[in-house]
């Protein structure tokens, strides 16, 4: 069996080059926790497809939102479920381990509950907290850079050698925006 680092490897050797850019610009990010010695930035793993897949199987939200929590992010820059999805990519970043996110791809629920309480012990699910905000910001442009990768129109060159746009199949529709504080 395949452990996560090789399952991400297969992956990224697998995709297209905008895509790698996307989950490579998903790395690097920076939460500060604290932890044992104080507050620390913690490094954020890249948000690949093992962890999008355990996210969708947990119940992320974002990026399902219906019409009316859209309206409700539009006027608030918040939606229904937000805590739960800060709670679901900052664990699965920054906490699991590689057999926790390959459980959680089959069974995400008691995964979730796991994160909740992990998000919870960390600060990260106070509205009235900076942390919660910063989070909630990151998990955002996260999400954002991975799905924008996969829904750019790409070029397609005929047999004729014309080329055209056509878009890739974009499967969400994403809030857009950023939070504010």
């Amino acid at each position: 069996m395949l452990n996560t680092d090789q399952v991400e490897q297969a992956e990224q050797e697998s995709k297209p080059d905008k895509v790698n850019k996307a989950f490579i610009r998903s790395d690097g990010h920076k939460l500060p926790l604290m932890t044992k010695d104080g507050i620390r930035d913690m490094l954020l793993k890249p948000y690949s497809d093992s962890r999008d897949v355990a996210a969708q199987t947990m119940g992320l939200i974002y990026g399902y939102v219906d019409e009316g929590g859209k309206a409700r992010f539009d006027r608030t820059k918040m939606y229904l479920g937000v805590k739960n999805d800060v709670a679901i990519v900052m664990w699965l970043c920054l906490e699991a381990t590689e057999e926790e996110i390959n459980a959680a791809c089959a069974e995400g629920p008691p995964y979730r509950a796991k994160a909740i309480v992990w998000a919870g012990k960390k600060g990260l699910l106070d509205e009235e907290d900076e942390l919660f905000w910063k989070a909630y910001k990151l998990m955002i442009e996260i999400i954002n850079e991975v799905k924008e990768s996969r829904s750019k129109a790409q070029k397609k060159t005929y047999p004729s050698g014309s080329e055209t746009q056509t878009p890739t199949t974009a499967t969400t529709s994403i809030p857009r925006g950023t939070p504010t504080t």
